[in-house]
């Protein structure tokens, strides 16, 4: 008996995030995602209740419950066709919509406080779910319905609806065009929400998705403006409407035209949409404040807060009218605003904006309210505290109370009746969309359905189910067409042309020929085209036969070109040209080259266009050619939704192609006996006259045949090793195991398109076993790059992995090792320079189409990548310059050392990449280009992209064909390992701490500069770890390498910093390296109210190895002094008020015993100091005593070579050294002490302090004595002590 699964409820399984003070520095999503582990232990809490109340809360009603029971299952396919019934945007919903208010609330588990994470259980489901095809993106089946001819729906706006109408409607086979006003598709999803909440990508995956179901869409074109409605309803069977709500709503309050107001809507626009958070990559103005203030409280208002703290405000406050149990923003962007550091102001509402002199805000006067009666809204009516008023300084508040309808179409479009609200008004009964009837003067329904649509596929066909305004839905059935969705070429799905090059000769007479083509031993006169290579092609779905359908080329209008011939539709197996699209056996067809004969006299051939004319315009300009399948079956059509195009050249000029006599390689595998073979090779022939192509064999010769060459073999070696040509001439075979490991000659007779008749030459050394490793992968490298300089190359950096051999070794099998290992030393020939023989291992792929390279590097970033011969170009320039590798034993030692003995220790493949710290220039995503834009060719300006994965293949060849081949690929990623730490070196004259806000704070104690009453200057070596090397309490001559690539922004309002000023760049190189304060080059000013200058250094970068850059966080770099920091302030034992110090009576000496005073004193001994660097700190010199010399207070506190510490050297009242003392009596002031310095003059040693107390005071009173510790800078440190008097 089967037994059921338990149902468990458990923990609701955290969502990982970025740690929120890395986060609030950078744009990255915030939210991670959940692994496989943790979703799978997420969707087993589901109940799988009978009747799922979740469903019922979702808007579109997504099957929640089931796709939740598929992915619990591990079938994720099922689980996404399931979301996709009902929702077209899984992986922006799941990451977006406020599910604890929709279906996550009407979870039963909600009852426990931890309803199941519906939203991150269909964000995980979208991002891992695979599709094969663009219908499966956007159906989840693998099928989309047939091309409805003539069907043709406009789309204005390219928003969440929109792209929800345009792909149900591609998918069903309706042409649809996109209108976008903006530069950019996606509106409010790219233009609007920050990419920590929802990354470009998942918005480019869509549109892309949507582009392959043949959905064009066009840019910059503003309704209204550029075109009317009324214009695509002459063109369309129906337009969709889908502007968005763009239009910002404002408080209404004085003072908003203030520069440094913002709408939210432009604020996000210029940081989203305009990319003004990659500055300098992009260069859009944007208004950086640094006391923000953040008007609503709605998703909107979270994602504005949240980008500002990213664009450096220092401080940033949400204000909101109500309570937070009102605010409508979803929990987890407030709780995400939070952690960040935003503040949030509730219960109150702005008065007015405040402007500077400059009209520029500098506050905003708010009023305190109130929750009253609930409003219309059902929220609680925020009522005003008469009195409450207050003013909030800030430099940039953004308004984000809601939006309204975009109203330049629609006001545009005056025939169209509107809301209060500015929205199209609907017939309430009937769900039509209502237009101004001038006849009948009165608004009258229009054929368009405003509700939803939602397509269904049945047997036959698929069902239309519209949503009336009143809810009812109404159900239209269409009739499916052709079996083919779409045609998609091999390049990733590409809708740019195909461009191809045709071939064509022409005999005027029979040419004598012997080949298996021949007719009566003659290749008869005519004309014989060919294209430059066969056509790849996926047809969709997968399943479908395309031998099934006649294929031919068609123009603009309609017309087929003669004289372009291709064979039947084969099932092609070969890898697609891009790792990215995911493709099935049967799903990817080869239409190949056929060269077919065309009589030029018949009949037939009169009024026919000119050969080479028919594929271009007059002006020379290519004509677009569409792909056309015919079905054998009812005759239905498709095309392809890309274009191609043709160049005709005629090569009946022989002398321009030279290939006769000459002895060629074939391509391939290895050869094995007993099997037969047909030769191809990588190049037969070039022109560099009027045929201006490399050319591929089967391109030019139309027939040939082959025979054994012998001139180079004995008839006795033929037979012995079996040797033969089949009957068509066409393939070879070697039948007996002799000839393994031998060479046999071979003569490749052929004729070419124009007549042309030549031999050619190659041989093939047969083998008696295959390797059975053809392609092992080795590793996934995701690491940072950590690179450290190269030994004897101080310009170049690299970071090293060994990848482990053991699984290939194990797959090829001891007699696969030692063909592998006897192949490498075959490439080794007899050299013994190392360089040589990895080259000669190692042969990169680099700037040429040449098939016999043995390394190559695909992948990376499109935006420097775009097709075959860029990923030669540019991946091949990045594998020559900056990636290495070697065969290393268990040691990590190179085994390429020309002693082949030594390839039998190989354990490892070693990789290096590596970076050239003498670049000239720094480079960041995403180019990583030196100037900052695309790859242009320049190999002088590129380094290694991070955060791009990559893939390494490794092929290994005994002669002519391959043995084995390994692959890995990589990622790297920024370095972690900045040489340049923010800590202090020796702790003598800089502290680094946090404040309240997390910001770095970096104190310096400096020197006042004598030539300026109110200047202090900071020695910064002490300030980072890395610039200068500290030993034996010296720091070293020269600063480190690393510090000439840190850099900093100097503020305008500073002195100097580092040496610069006024918004220049520092670099930590710059320190100035002396023990003479007047030569430091950082300084501050004081005032004489005891405070001293604090700058906040912006744009921080650490340039890695002189080349990757990385953003740091801010320094706020504050002028200290080490008194007023000083860590420990108090007596040595006596002094408390529990134990106090006595000042005894003094006594007349005329035999009276008259008390004349009471007098005490202290030294150094009767106080513990601690400076800030936790040092001691005296207030007096050191008398001289048996062993130890005199020292004044300025060179016992200092450890510096100068002896000055700030310390304040007037002796006078009410100085007294520096200590400001003062007296309290019964907690009043009071002057009955007298304070007495020792050595009072300036050149003597004071080493202690006397008090004389006045008589009147009496016996046993207690007095409050407080130092005001003072430096030169007026900063104070107070220290308190007691004494009580005693006759």
């Amino acid at each position: 008996m089967e037994t059921k699964k338990k149902k468990g409820v458990g923990t609701r399984a955290p969502m990982p995030c970025q740690p929120a003070e890395e986060r609030r520095h950078n744009f990255k999503e915030v939210a991670l995602g959940y692994d496989e582990a943790t979703a799978m232990a997420e969707a087993g809490r589901c109940l799988q209740c009978k009747k799922p109340g979740c469903v019922t809360g979702c808007p579109v009603g997504v099957p929640i419950r089931d796709f939740i029971g598929a992915l619990r299952e591990g079938n994720v396919a099922e689980a996404y066709r399931l979301i996709k019934t009902a929702n077209a945007l899984p992986a922006v919903c799941g990451r977006v919509c406020p599910q604890e208010k929709q279906c996550e609330s009407k979870c039963i588990l909600k009852a426990k406080g931890q309803p199941v994470a519906i939203g991150r259980l269909e964000r995980y489901v979208a991002d891992n779910h695979s599709a094969a095809t663009a219908c499966e993106a956007q159906t989840g089946h693998n099928a989309c319905a047939a091309p409805v001819p003539g069907k043709r729906v406009a789309c204005i706006g390219s928003g969440p609806s929109s792209l929800s109408c345009a792909g149900y409607c591609a998918s069903q086979g309706i042409k649809v065009d996109v209108y976008e006003a903006l530069h950019e598709a996606g509106g409010v999803l790219i233009y609007g929400i920050p990419s920590f909440r929802l990354p470009k990508d998942v918005v480019h995956r869509e549109i892309d998705g949507l582009k392959e179901l043949g959905v064009d869409f066009h840019l910059d074109s503003v309704g209204g403006r550029t075109f009317q409605i009324h214009e695509l309803l002459e063109k369309y069977d129906a337009v969709f409407i889908g502007v968005g709500a763009g239009l910002p709503r404002f408080l209404g309050v004085p003072g908003e035209n203030l520069v440094g107001v913002f709408s939210a809507n432009e604020f996000l626009t210029r940081v989203n949409l305009g990319r003004a958070y990659l500055f300098p990559e992009y260069d859009t103005p944007v208004y950086r404040g640094r006391k923000v203030t953040v008007f609503g409280a709605g998703n909107v208002a979270m994602d504005a807060a949240r980008t500002a703290l990213r664009m450096g405000a220092k401080e940033v406050r949400v204000c909101y009218r109500r309570s937070r149990a009102e605010m409508p923003a979803r929990l987890e962007e407030v709780e995400h605003a939070e952690q960040e550091g935003v503040q949030f102001e509730m219960l109150v509402a702005p008065l007015q904006f405040n402007a500077d002199e400059e009209m520029h805000l500098k506050s905003v006067s708010l009023q305190r309210m109130e929750l009253g009666e609930p409003d219309a809204s059902g929220r609680r009516r925020p009522v005003a505290i008469p009195g409450s008023e207050f003013e909030l300084e800030t430099d940039l508040a953004i308004v984000a109370l809601g939006t309204r309808s975009n109203p330049i179409l629609l006001e545009a479009t005056q025939d169209l009746e509107k809301t209060e609200r500015g929205y199209i008004k609907v017939n309430e009964e009937t769900g039509y969309w209502q237009v101004w009837d001038a006849e009948k003067g009165a608004y009258v329904d229009t054929k368009y359905i405003a509700g939803g649509l939602r397509v269904v596929e049945v047997a036959g066909g698929y069902n239309f189910t519209v949503t009336e305004a009143n809810g009812e839905p109404k159900t239209i059935f269409i009739p499916g067409g052709a079996a083919l969705l779409s045609i998609i070429p091999e390049l990733n799905g590409q809708n740019y042309a195909q461009d191809f090059d045709i071939y064509y000769g022409i005999l005027n007479n029979d040419v004598d020929w012997a080949g298996h083509k021949a007719v009566n031993g003659k290749m008869l006169k005519g004309m014989y085209p060919t294209a430059d290579r066969d056509i790849k092609m996926q047809v969709n779905p997968a399943g479908a036969d395309a031998d099934a359908y006649d294929w031919a080329f068609v123009s603009t209008d309609n017309t087929t070109p003669w004289g372009l011939n291709f064979g039947a539709p084969q099932a092609w197996t070969g890898k697609a040209t891009t790792a990215t699209r995911a493709t099935s056996a049967n799903g990817m067809w080869l239409l190949p080259r056929d060269v077919q004969k065309w009589d030029l006299d018949a009949a037939g051939s009169q009024g026919r266009p000119d050969y080479a004319g028919q594929f271009k315009a007059n002006d020379g300009d290519k004509y677009l050619f569409a792909l056309k399948a015919t079905s054998k079956n009812n005759g239905e059509v498709v095309k392809s939704p890309f274009v191609y195009t043709f160049k005709a050249s005629n090569v009946n000029a022989t002398e321009n192609i030279h290939i006769n006599g000459l002895t060629f390689a074939p391509s391939g595998s290895s050869f094995l006996y007993g099997k037969e073979y047909t030769p191809s090779f990588d190049m037969l022939g070039f022109s560099s006259d009027g045929y201006d192509q490399w050319a591929e064999d089967s391109v030019l010769v139309y027939d040939y045949y082959l025979e054994i060459d012998k001139s180079k073999i004995t008839d006795e070696s033929i037979r012995k090793y079996g040797v033969e040509i089949t009957a068509d001439g066409y393939r070879f075979i070697a039948k007996k195991e002799a000839v393994v490991n031998n060479t046999i000659p071979f003569i490749y007779n052929y004729i070419l398109i124009n007549g042309q008749k030549g031999k050619t030459y190659f041989s093939v050394n047969f083998n008696d076993e295959a390797v059975t490793v053809p392609d092992k992968f080795l590793e996934d490298i995701v690491a940072p790059f950590n690179a450290t300089v190269i030994a004897d190359q101080t310009r170049w950096y690299g970071w090293s992995k060994a990848l482990d051999l053991t699984e290939f070794f194990n797959t090829l099998g001891d007699a696969g090792k030692m063909k592998w290992i006897d192949a490498i030393a075959r490439s080794m020939g007899n050299s013994t320079d190392p360089q040589e023989i990895n080259r000669s291992v190692f042969d990169k792929r680099y700037g040429s189409n040449d098939l016999d390279f043995n390394v190559e590097l695909t992948g990376g970033d499109p935006i420097n990548n775009q097709g075959t011969w860029d990923r030669v170009i540019y991946n091949g320039a990045l594998l020559d310059k900056y990636i290495e590798f070697d065969y290393v034993d268990a040691t990590g030692k190179s085994c390429l050392t020309g002693n082949i003995r030594d390839l039998d220790k190989i354990t490892a493949l070693k990789v290096t990449f590596k970076v050239d710290s003498e670049l000239g220039g720094h480079v960041t995503a995403p180019y990583y280009t030196t100037d900052g834009r695309q790859y242009s060719g320049d190999n002088t300006k590129i380094a290694l992209p991070l955060d791009n994965a990559f893939r390494v293949e490794i092929a290994t060849r005994y002669d002519q064909y391959e043995v084995a081949r390994m692959n890995f690929s990589f990622e790297l990623q920024m370095p972690t390992n900045c040489p340049i730490k923010r800590e202090s070196v020796a702790n003598r004259t800089s502290a680094w701490s946090k404040d309240k806000d997390g910001n770095d704070v970096l104190k310096v104690y400096g020197e006042k500069l004598l030539d300026r009453y109110d200047a202090v200057a900071a020695d910064m070596r002490d300030a980072f770890k890395g610039v200068y090397n500290y030993q034996n309490g010296a720091y070293n001559a020269q600063a480190n390498v690393e510090a000439n690539w840190y850099e900093v922004l100097v503020p305008t309002n500073s002195f100097q910093i580092i040496g610069k000023t006024n918004e220049s760049y520092a670099t930590l190189a710059g320190i100035s390296n002396s023990s003479l304060y007047t030569e430091w080059n950082t300084i501050g000013f004081y005032g004489t109210a005891g405070n001293m200058d604090a700058y906040t250094l912006t744009d921080v970068k650490y340039h890695h190895f002189n080349v990757y850059t990385e953003a740091k966080d801010d320094i706020i770099l504050q002028f200290a002094s080490r008194i007023a920091d000083s860590k420990v302030a108090k007596v040595a034992s006596k002094g408390t008020k529990e134990n106090p110090f006595i000042a005894k009576a003094v006594y007349s000496t005329d035999g009276l015993q008259t008390i004349l005073k009471y007098a005490f004193e202290v030294s150094n001994t009767d106080f513990t100091l601690a400076d800030a660097f936790d040092k001691p700190y005296y207030l007096f010199d050191r008398a001289a005593a048996q062993g130890v010399t005199a020292a004044l207070r300025a060179e016992l506190n200092s450890s510096l070579v100068n002896n000055r510490q700030s310390i304040v050297v007037d002796k006078a009242d009410p100085s007294f050294y520096g200590l400001y003392p003062s007296a309290k009596m019964d907690q009043q002031a009071t002057n009955v002490v007298t304070y007495i310095l020792d050595g009072a003059a300036q050149t003597a040693n004071t080493n202690k302090m006397k008090f004389d107390i006045a008589k009147e005071v009496g016996n046993g009173k207690v007095i409050e004595i407080t130092y005001h510790i003072t430096d030169v800078f007026g900063m104070t440190k107070d220290l308190t002590f007691y004494v009580q008097t005693l006759n």
